[in-house]
């Protein structure tokens, strides 16, 4: 499989006012750098658990048909469109009567309906079976909150010390702080 990002996050899991809260940053003189702080965070989450942190918009590209189809980045929202290359290299659409999509939690499944095949005009190739679809977390309400947790100590990290070394004092790491996800990490053969 072929995955690209087709729209990135609008709005991150944090706001920058939480942050600046949780900072005790009382001014605006960094909200710049704090936002992209949250954006670093963000995708470390993601790179980490595997999982779309907010609402994105993906394609993902696959070599024909075979069993079910197992869309990354969850929580999958919706499908956007399920589409297949004939024979005649046009872009058609998968009958909508022949499939179901189980969007649970860690993933996000096309399957095919018992008594039903896929198409079988399908150009042979790479990247022959495409579904666009929408991941993620759907508000900064719904996102875990031991994900937030995470993200405001990386973000607490990072801004504290913003050089790539520190000389002259003592570090000790918080080995505890990547259990905070732990749970949210998507299991299977994507990683």
């Amino acid at each position: 499989m072929n995955l690209e990002l087709k729209t990135d996050a609008i709005i991150e899991p944090l706001a920058l006012a939480d942050v600046k809260n949780y900072l005790h940053v009382v001014d605006d003189d960094d909200d710049a750098l704090i936002t992209s702080m949250i954006k670093a965070a963000r995708k470390r989450f993601e790179h980490e658990s595997y999982r779309s942190a907010c609402s994105k918009t993906f394609v993902a590209y696959f070599d024909g048909f075979s069993g079910d189809i197992k869309l990354e980045k969850p929580p999958v929202q919706s499908i956007v469109e399920f589409k297949y290359l004939d024979e005649d290299s046009t872009w058609q659409d998968v009958d909508s009567t022949i499939y179901r999509t189980e969007l649970i939690e860690d993933s996000g499944t096309i399957v095919k309906l018992s008594g039903y095949t896929w198409p079988t005009d399908v150009l042979s190739g790479i990247n022959t079976v495409k579904v666009e679809y929408v991941a993620g977390y759907l508000s900064q309400a719904v996102f875990p909150e031991n994900a937030k947790l995470w993200m405001l100590v990386v973000i607490g990290g990072m801004y504290e010390n913003r050089q790539t070394e520190i000389t002259g004092t003592i570090v000790s790491k918080f080995e505890f702080i990547n259990g905070l996800i732990d749970d949210l990490i998507v299991p299977g053969e994507y990683q």
